[in-house]
């Protein structure tokens, strides 16, 4: 969807233009199509959105300003998705995938063999596992305020967040009990 949405012409240089102003010295960095079946690909494009991630929301800023009302309506919809859990969200997976990308590329090689795949994959997995702590989490916490701040993302307990709303359709259907034990009311 982020992709679609900056790879039209008008929204693209906007983007650029932005990257430029927010950060003159360095190269312009373009976004990528996510790929299914391509772990190289998805660990690019998830880097791509989180070292652009200010230029992206300060294009969208704008761009809710323009008078196209479909750009608007597709601007304002992106930039409400991209909150303090998004960016944490985009933080986690970008270590993960980092992390799987070089297993993923030695096993695409011709030459490797079956007993060095087995023993990259265990190292892998150990590395993933040992994230698994307070420490690093504290480290993915403080990545993401950093970066909130970069983009201009006002924390979540500042912001409004809107109230979840049953549908008139179900109320009443449900008691209240949890979702495995809920049971229907016939008509």
């Amino acid at each position: 969807m982020l992709y679609k949405f900056y790879s039209g012409s008008v929204v693209h240089d906007l983007f650029m233009k932005k990257q430029k102003e927010l950060e003159p010295t360095a190269q312009c960095v373009e976004l990528n199509k996510l790929s299914d079946t391509h772990w190289a690909c998805q660990y690019n494009a998830i880097w791509a959105v989180k070292k652009t991630l200010p230029a992206i929301l300060a294009a969208l800023r704008d761009i809710i300003g323009l008078s196209n009302p479909h750009r608007r309506t597709e601007a304002r919809a992106l930039s409400a998705i991209m909150d303090e859990t998004f960016v944490v969200h985009l933080i986690i997976f970008d270590d993960v995938f980092r992390t799987t990308k070089f297993m993923s590329d030695q096993l695409q090689s011709a030459t490797f063999d079956l007993e060095a795949a087995d023993d990259l994959a265990q190292s892998v997995t150990t590395a993933i596992s040992e994230k698994r702590t307070e420490d690093k989490w504290r480290e993915i916490r403080n990545e993401a305020e950093s970066l909130c701040v970069k983009a201009g993302i006002a924390p979540q307990t500042q912001r409004e967040r809107r109230r979840a709303q049953t549908s008139r359709h179900l109320r009443g259907v449900c008691s209240g009990s949890p979702v495995r034990k809920c049971t229907l009311r016939h008509r």
